[in-house]
């Protein structure tokens, strides 16, 4: 069972290429190169990274997703219930030099 965690499950396409489990410190402590390096999700052909946060009783805390393009920039961010049911959801859009546009 995981406890105290985060588990990032790493696409490419539909493809599951990675799973990674982060004790819950270092996810609020220290950088990850699955969500912070742009040269990592573009090396590793990322599209799209499903998050899970586990508590301290193995419950689920909290789901997303965050969607990639090809330039390893955030497109799409989700939230979901406990049912897997979107909750929120963001489309980020940018502009020719790259500056996000506002929604």
């Amino acid at each position: 069972m995981i406890q105290n965690a985060v588990k990032l499950d790493s696409y490419n396409n539909l493809e599951l290429i990675a799973i990674r489990c982060i004790e819950i410190n270092e996810w609020y402590d220290g950088d990850i190169v699955e969500i912070d390096s742009a040269e990592y999700i573009i090396d590793n052909g990322i599209t799209h990274i499903k998050g899970t946060q586990y508590g301290s009783n193995g419950s689920i805390d909290e789901c997303w997703s965050n969607y990639y393009d090809k330039v390893g920039r955030i497109t799409k961010n989700e939230l979901y219930d406990s049912c897997g049911k979107v909750i929120e959801s963001e489309t980020i859009n940018y502009d020719s030099v790259g500056k996000v546009i506002s929604n």
